[in-house]
């Protein structure tokens, strides 16, 4: 099924915001690649925190990979009770970018899919398998299933995937999503943002849509670190926070858009790490990374402003940091 840039056509889907009620999180585990053995750890932490608050859908690669994946699960203490797994094929662990978008379609849970390219740069590959995990996971479910794509007006008007990362961008659960420009159109170079726009309206339910066009100072918009994950957040019911806004680049342009756009933003102090702005909410519990230096007085201090009420689950990351993602960045909700 196409969702078309440019369609006038009504509205079906709708998003759930990240701090509205979850049923489960997702997650790719670890693979046997150089970059990937070492994170192992942070995934068991991440589960053991998880499991008490919904299910928690492991992929595997194959039988032995579950048996292993089990073993480490189970050496740490960590009982396997709402703990699931599945094989079938994939290439990385990063589901959030890859992985399934669980929205409503009509009243019935559905999935979306942006086609996934490696980020934009084939070395980081292989994709291929990634690419068809949402697939797969709605013919595990039984669940309807839409591929995003759009026509392609500067290419005979083909109708080509929309390439993009569940990373980049958020939704504030009341009609707003702010996305990456720089990203959107590095995946897709001849999307227009009008298109783009409509898409993004269609898959969320949302009435506005704010494009972040800068990238970080020393970059490059295919590099993941501009993904609106690691600088921005809707925490809460017309709550949104951003990291960093008083350097130019993503982070200020963002939160100057919002303002414009009538959002009080909550802009955090300097000091406060990315890690802790790119955490997992599930339900009951906020998960997040650090590397070396656990939560600061000023990060626990932030965190339990921002998340009254949670738990706040802080875990070493440190080699997943390394590789350029934090815990949102491995795992992927689905709303109740």
């Amino acid at each position: 099924m196409r969702a078309p840039g440019g369609s006038s056509r009504m509205r079906k889907f709708r998003m759930t915001p990240e701090f509205a009620p979850q049923k489960a999180v997702w997650l790719q585990w670890p693979t046997l690649r150089a970059e990937e053995r070492d994170f192992v750890p942070a995934f068991v932490e991440i589960e053991r925190a998880c499991c008490t608050e919904g299910e928690v859908h492991n992929i595997v690669l194959d039988k032995n990979a579950e048996r292993n994946a089990k073993q480490k699960l189970t050496d740490a203490g960590v009982p396997l009770d709402n703990i699931f797994f599945h094989i079938m094929p994939y290439d990385s662990c990063w589901s959030r970018d890859n992985g399934p978008i669980f929205v409503m379609k009509n009243g019935q849970e559905h999935i979306l899919n942006f086609g996934f390219n490696a980020w934009g740069y084939a070395p980081w590959g292989p994709y291929d398998k990634d690419n068809k995990v949402p697939k797969r996971i709605a013919e595990l479910l039984g669940i309807s299933y839409t591929q995003l794509q759009y026509v392609d007006y500067n290419d005979g008007n083909k109708t080509k995937d929309l390439i993009y990362e569940g990373g980049a961008f958020e939704f504030s659960g009341e009609g707003t999503v702010v996305g990456s420009w720089a990203i959107c159109q590095h995946r897709n170079p001849h999307l227009t943002k009008e298109q783009a726009t409509q898409v993004f309206k269609d898959l969320t339910g949302a009435h506005t849509v704010i494009w972040i066009d800068s990238v970080w100072p020393e970059t490059t918009a295919e590099k993941a670190d501009n993904h609106t994950d690691g600088y921005m957040k809707f925490y809460d019911k017309d709550k949104v926070c951003v990291l960093g806004s008083e350097v130019d680049g993503p982070s200020k342009e963002a939160a100057e858009k919002l303002e414009q756009a009538g959002w009080d933003v909550y802009r955090l102090p300097s000091g406060f790490r990315w890690t802790f702005m790119n955490c997992l909410i599930f339900n009951r519990k906020v998960i997040a990374g650090y590397v070396g230096t656990p939560m600061t007085s000023l990060e626990k201090e932030t965190m339990e402003e921002l998340y009254p009420g949670k738990t706040i689950i802080a875990i070493e990351i440190g080699p997943m940091a390394q590789a350029g993602g934090g815990v949102h960045c491995v795992t992927q909700q689905q709303p109740k």
